[in-house]
């Protein structure tokens, strides 16, 4: 009786460690490619009273060969 479960336990443990496998990435999305990582898509300057300018530079990577037209920037 031993001998017979032994097998069926075996391919019960090699099925879930196959399972628990991560699956690949996905190919990264057009902002990733242009600005880098999530993080940099964004900024938050915090509490700036009225009538303050602030500044800050997005790097952008063209990685693509036709250029780049910046349309319109969204503040909010």
């Amino acid at each position: 009786m031993m001998r017979t479960r032994l097998p069926a336990l075996g391919l019960l443990i090699a099925s879930l460690s196959i399972a628990a496998t991560p699956p690949p990435q996905p190919p990264r999305a057009w902002p990733e490619k242009l600005f880098g990582s999530p993080a940099n898509l964004t900024h938050d300057f915090g509490t700036v009273p009225r009538g303050t300018q602030l500044y800050h530079d997005f790097v952008i990577t063209n990685v693509y060969a036709v250029p780049i037209e910046i349309v319109s920037i969204k503040t909010g």
